[in-house]
């Protein structure tokens, strides 16, 4: 917010990546630089409470980070809203209403 209240530019869209972090780091002004700090610090907390959840997964939502797009905190999110008993693929469609539903007139 510090560069936008300036009207700089800043050469990344994503804080998360190392690029910005380091870039973050090499800044003159030390508010910027501590910031930076901080949220290094932050993104490893998360990066070690990520690896100390998949550790403790169980095997049905570990499978689920096998699907695109479903990270550890997604498949352990999936796991706990679904309590674990949906078992099949059309199971979990329906649970979450992408199922597809017979609209047809006829018998």
């Amino acid at each position: 917010m510090l560069f936008a209240t300036r009207g700089e530019q800043l050469p990344f869209k994503n804080l998360t990546t190392k690029k910005a972090l380091a870039w973050l780091n090499n800044q003159q002004d030390i508010i910027i630089q501590t910031n930076a700090q901080i949220l290094g610090k932050i993104l490893s907390g998360i990066n070690n409470l990520e690896k100390e959840i998949e550790n403790e997964m169980p095997p049905i939502a570990k499978n689920l980070t096998l699907l695109e797009g479903i990270s550890t905190i997604t498949a352990c999110t999936i796991y706990t809203e679904t309590k674990g008993k949906i078992s099949t693929k059309e199971k979990f469609a329906s649970y979450c209403g992408v199922a597809p539903v017979d609209c047809s007139s006829g018998k």
